[in-house]
């Protein structure tokens, strides 16, 4: 797992985080948690991905195929379908589309970041 904090610098506004920090998984490059700080350099936010290893995500995938690609559908793979965002402040969460079995794992999923966030 790659760990790498970023702290804007740049923005003529106040950016909404003073700091995020991102959690990247090294088999896939993929992002699997941020962590999202206010301007008082408190935990706000937690964002999870849903990863799921599968040889293919959903019927009709790819949705926009190259012309002449080769594709793989005998090794699973890592896909990133959905995703919860915890305001760990406010005690909300906010994990859009997918499936009814779906939002009800995420659901599941932030209600044990929101737990431990407040531990």
């Amino acid at each position: 797992m790659w760990v790498i904090e970023g702290i804007p610098t740049s923005y003529r506004e106040p950016y909404a985080y003073s700091k995020r920090v991102l959690y990247i998984d090294q088999d896939f490059f993929g992002l699997v948690v941020t962590k999202m700080y206010n301007q008082r350099g408190e935990l706000w936010k937690a964002a999870v991905a849903c990863l799921v290893y599968t040889t293919k995500p959903y019927e009709g995938y790819p949705t926009n195929p190259v012309e002449g690609g080769k594709y793989n559908y005998k090794d699973a793979w890592p896909f990133v379908p959905n995703g919860v965002i915890v305001d760990l402040q406010a005690g909300t969460s906010h994990h859009p589309g997918g499936s009814s079995k779906l939002r009800k794992a995420l659901g599941v999923a932030a209600r044990m970041v929101l737990q431990r966030g407040r531990a």
